[in-house]
Formats: C-alpha cells, structure tokens, sequence
C-alpha cells in the first residue's frame, strides 16, 4: 500500500528539497526519504543516518 500523504503532504521546503534531488540525480526521490522527512519523530536520528547511507549507494556517479 502506498500512502499519498507522502507524495504531497510536505511543505515548501521539504518540496523544494525534493525537486533539487530529483534535478541533480535525475531520479525520483525515494519513498524512504519522504518518510523520514515527513514523520523524523517517528525514524528517528539513527535511522536517519542510515537513511542517508543508503541513499548515497543509490545516487548515481557524477
């Protein structure tokens, strides 16, 4: 199941973000970060990091 909220729940900001990554990649921003950036309370800092980890292994080399 995929939750909306996570495609247009965000504000200004976070939307910017987004369209920034989506620039510099050329691919979608995963749902994993629209997680965390949406509910931080609820990943947390340590899968945060982990988060970003994992996001740098998918980003494509520049």
């Amino acid at each position: 199941m995929r939750l909306q909220v996570l495609d247009n729940g965000h504000g200004f900001g976070t939307k910017a973000l987004f369209g920034m990554i989506q620039t510099l990649s050329r691919q979608r921003v995963l749902d994993v970060v629209k997680l965390v950036k949406y509910r931080p309370d609820f990943y947390g800092d340590p899968m945060s990091a982990v988060t970003q980890e994992q996001c740098a292994v998918h980003l494509p080399g520049l």
